[in-house]
């Protein structure tokens, strides 16, 4: 038997990590956001900007995602 199709949002997500699973939410925002510490300027616009072996893609001052940032080719290849 299945329930209703119902969306999770971001937030709601959040909350739960945070309530049920004792995740500290603010504590990995400043954790990720510490990760421009460093850096002099963030483009305006949407931008990429990286920090140590992530990539940020910051979009009017907020950082809205986080990729691993890929090595250069040939970086780290056993051939």
């Amino acid at each position: 038997m299945t329930g209703p199709r119902v969306g999770v949002s971001d937030f709601a997500l959040l909350q739960f990590l945070e309530v049920e699973h004792g995740i500290p939410v603010e504590w990995l925002r400043a954790s990720i956001r510490a990760r421009l510490h460093g850096i002099e300027a963030v483009p305006e616009g949407m931008a990429q900007v990286t920090a140590g072996n992530l990539r940020l893609h910051v979009s009017g001052g907020t950082i809205c995602g986080v990729s691993r940032r890929l090595p250069p080719t040939g970086e780290g290849d056993e051939t």
